[in-house]
């Protein structure tokens, strides 16, 4: 059974679809080619039992490797022109060779009385034959692109559960006691000392929240939008940290026309925050820059003692989302230094 199982791109095995789509396809050339009705047609196939069943296999299988072949060669959605036009030629070929070859052998054998099925006429042969290879080609075909809009709900699925997900822990960070607790300590250092800095840090509070209502629905942003949501994120822990947190953002004006997924940057931010040590001794190095069709984070690795709280699912989200909506891989480098993340920029043309 292995061996007639449907390779991945399907999902699912066709071994009762051979078991039951070869005798049917056989009644049914049967019947339309050979006979004048179901009821002659079953009799001509059973008299013809053997060569029907063999002729129609030797099709089905035939026309089934050629399909698995260069299903298995181009399996982009993108190259689906220049494999169904491969695949007729092949077909083709197979198809007209392989009926050359049965024809010849029928006209070799020697019979002893008048049968429909081995003595019809050269058009109907064709025709049989034509016939059970468009059968064959349009109900793979049927499956291949089933499985393939199968699949294409089921990463939309995927993409609205990472999308949620990213939601939540965006406003996981931000509202979470700790966060509050530090902006409002800030906030109330500022007020009596510089009024008009404690103003300007509520603004940035309020932009925050903003930015996570504004961005929520949205599965891609201009990487101008998403450096604007960074930057009301790093003022407010830069007014807490103050010179214990560099920060260095190098962004080329093409390149903020490209696309990121949105609250990429804040949750990478704050995640080098959190399990970093960030203090005047130790200063915490974050760096945004663009280079060569990425957008690089990078921070110096000074890692706190322990394991920090959090879920884990802040970079893993990131990546699943730029996966599912882009296509795209984001690449993570390690040394004994620094930490990078590397995140694809979006053209407009893609």
């Amino acid at each position: 059974m292995n061996r007639i199982t449907l390779i991945r791109p399907f999902g699912v095995s066709d071994f009762w679809l051979l078991v039951i789509g070869i005798p049917l396809l056989a009644l049914t050339i049967s019947s339309i080619f050979f006979a004048g009705s179901l009821g002659e047609g079953w009799l001509c196939y059973k008299q013809n039992f053997l060569p029907a069943t063999i002729s129609t296999s030797v099709f089905w299988f035939g026309n089934r490797q050629i399909v698995f072949i260069l299903r298995r060669r181009y399996q982009d959605p993108s190259e689906n022109a220049v494999r169904l036009v491969l695949t007729v030629l092949l077909v083709l070929l197979f198809t007209v060779g392989t009926a050359h070859i049965m024809n010849l052998m029928d006209a070799g054998a020697e019979r002893t009385e008048p049968n429909p099925f081995l003595d019809s006429s050269p058009g109907k042969k064709v025709g049989a034959t034509v016939f059970a290879t468009l059968t064959v080609l349009a109900i793979y075909e049927a499956l291949f692109y089933f499985r393939q809009w199968k699949d294409s709900l089921q990463a939309a699925e995927r993409l609205q559960k990472e999308h949620t997900i990213s939601q939540l822990e965006a406003l996981r960070s931000q509202v979470n006691p700790h966060f509050l607790f530090n902006s409002l300590n800030t906030l109330a250092s500022l007020i009596p000392d510089d009024p008009s800095r404690a103003v300007i840090f509520v603004h940035e509070l309020s932009k925050v929240y903003r930015n996570i209502l504004d961005l929520k629905e949205r599965e891609a942003v201009t990487l101008a939008e998403e450096l604007e949501c960074l930057h009301s994120y790093l003022y407010l822990v830069g007014e807490r940290f103050g010179e214990s947190l560099h920060v260095d953002v190098r962004v080329d004006q093409a390149a903020q026309r490209n696309y990121i997924v949105p609250l990429s940057l804040q949750i990478l931010a704050e995640n080098a925050i959190k399990h970093n040590i960030v203090s005047r001794k130790k200063p915490l190095r974050l760096e945004v820059l663009s280079e060569d069709g990425f957008l690089v984070v990078r921070n110096n690795l000074q890692l706190k003692a322990g394991k920090q709280e959090g879920t884990g699912t802040g970079l893993r989200n990131i990546k699943e989302r730029f996966r599912l909506t882009f296509g795209k891989d984001v690449r993570v480098e390690e040394t004994a230094t620094h930490f990078s993340v590397y995140l694809p920029l979006i053209s407009i043309e893609s």
